[in-house]
């Protein structure tokens, strides 16, 4: 099937692909951590672009890989990818409106007192080089929305909506609370209970501009935070 005569100079590379949700528009992944959105550079490998395009191309489908929402690489989870450019124009007015809902997961350090709150602090990007970021009054506008979904021994898990979209939002958030994310590289500290980013995209509600209908697309917990989660239960 021909979609679209736009080229994708990204390189196709035959990749592991867990497909949540497809039609003529979208495509939703489940990505895994340790997989960056897109290449850093030309001709880079090994990220979800080179999947999806490898999966398109095997499909006769040839359009531009257009990914509508971002995900750290070591963050796992929901994402959202339009086919076609009046699909990704379409909902990314959705998102500038906050007409996409999208909720993440995560284990924290330490135990969080408050059942839920809202965290409203300006997010800014002091030192590049280093690509970490922290709240600080010269930032951007940043509000995070939490909920506290099960208090464990010297950990919480908690459930986030964010009503922004700032690079490492959640994760600055949290250390700002005091409750870095359980191995957080960039914010945190490596634990014995997971040996990546803690961090999991599990839900996301979007209105359809072709159909007009809404789509809720959910995913349970991964595999090895419920694994932490187990461990510390028992």
């Amino acid at each position: 099937m021909w979609i679209s005569a736009e080229e994708n100079l990204i390189v196709a590379e035959n990749l592991p692909l867990d497909i949540v949700y497809e039609d003529e528009d979208f495509l939703v992944v489940d990505k895994p951590s340790g997989m960056a959105i897109h290449p850093s550079k030309s001709g880079g490998t090994g990220t979800l672009a080179n999947a999806v395009t490898f999966d398109w191309q095997r499909a006769g489908i040839h359009t531009l890989f257009r990914a509508i929402n971002r995900l750290d690489k070591d963050t796992s989870g929901l994402v959202l990818i339009g086919k076609t450019q009046f699909a990704h124009q379409g909902v990314f007015g959705q998102d500038e409106h906050r007409g996409i809902r999208k909720r993440y997961i995560a284990l924290a350090e330490g135990q969080i007192s408050e059942d839920g709150g809202t965290i409203n602090q300006p997010i800014a990007c002091l030192d590049a080089a280093k690509r970490q970021r922290m709240v600080h009054p010269s930032g951007q506008p940043a509000i995070t929305h939490y909920k506290v979904l099960e208090r464990l021994p010297g950990h919480t898990l908690l459930s986030f909506e964010l009503e922004t979209g700032r690079t490492h939002q959640i994760r600055v958030h949290m250390l700002y609370m005091g409750h870095p994310l359980c191995s957080d590289p960039l914010y945190g500290h490596p634990s014995p209970l997971i040996s990546r980013l803690a961090l999991h995209a599990f839900e996301m509600t979007l209105i359809h501009p072709r159909s007009g209908k809404e789509i809720i697309l959910q995913l349970p917990l991964s595999a090895d935070i419920q694994s932490a989660v187990d461990r510390l239960r028992t």
